[in-house]
C-alpha cells in the first residue's frame, strides 16, 4: 500500500497514512527510552482503517473512519469521539 497522507506526529515523529488505512511510524525520541520509542512504533503499526492523525507530543491519536479514536501512548485504548 502507498503513503496517502504524511503527518508531522509530535516532535520527534513523522507518520504516513497508507492507502490500506494503516500507519507507518519514523523518528526517535531524545528523551524517551529506546524500549518505549520501539513500543509506540508497534503499536501505531498495528492501527487499522486510520483516516487522519494527531498528536501534541505527548498523546498520539489516530482517527478511524468509523468516528472512533484510538491512542497508543497506553495500550492502544479506544475512546468514540464526542
Amino acid at each position: 500500500a502507498s503513503i496517502v497522507s504524511i503527518y508531522c506526529f509530535g516532535y520527534y515523529y513523522s507518520a504516513g497514512i497508507k492507502s490500506d488505512g494503516t500507519v507507518v511510524l519514523a523518528g526517535k525520541s531524545d528523551w524517551r527510552s529506546d524500549e518505549w520509542d520501539e513500543q509506540l512504533k508497534k503499536n501505531i503499526s498495528l492501527w487499522t482503517d486510520i483516516v487522519a492523525l494527531y498528536s501534541d507530543g505527548y498523546t498520539y491519536l489516530g482517527i478511524k473512519k468509523d468516528g472512533s479514536v484510538i491512542s497508543a501512548e497506553d495500550n492502544n485504548v479506544v475512546c468514540h469521539l464526542w
